[in-house]
């Protein structure tokens, strides 16, 4: 996906929800420490241009790549155009930060969820 300054956090989600349907991606205000989660407060709730989030943000592109872990691929999006985000993996009716799993790759975060999915439908 290809992102701008225009490009908004919503439409960034979109995409990388199609690519994990049981996966999102949350916006904060600040950076967290690897392993760790975001403060709620911190949370980005309202739609917005990812400029807004990073007025010195570059254009790119931002591939899915379901090898890549969790970690990497939070660390890329705050060292490439400044954005602060967390992987959140469902759970039944509630989203989980992925903190403790950062390790998994998107791959295994979304397949875990998924079986949890068909597991609790039954």
């Amino acid at each position: 996906m290809k992102i701008d300054k225009n490009t908004t956090n919503t439409a960034l989600n979109e995409s990388f929800i199609g690519a994990f349907p049981y996966l999102k991606l949350g916006f904060y205000k600040k950076s967290h420490d690897h392993f760790h989660g975001s403060k709620k407060k911190d949370e980005i709730t309202e739609k917005v241009s990812l400029g807004s989030l990073n007025p010195d943000m570059v254009e790119g592109i931002v591939e899915w790549k379901g090898e890549m872990s969790v970690d990497a691929l939070e660390t890329y999006l705050e060292e490439v155009f400044g954005l602060h985000v967390q992987v959140f993996r469902k759970s039944g009716d509630i989203w989980l930060q992925t903190s403790v799993t950062d390790h998994w790759t998107l791959n295994e975060q979304n397949s875990h969820a998924a079986d949890n999915e068909q597991y609790a439908s039954k």
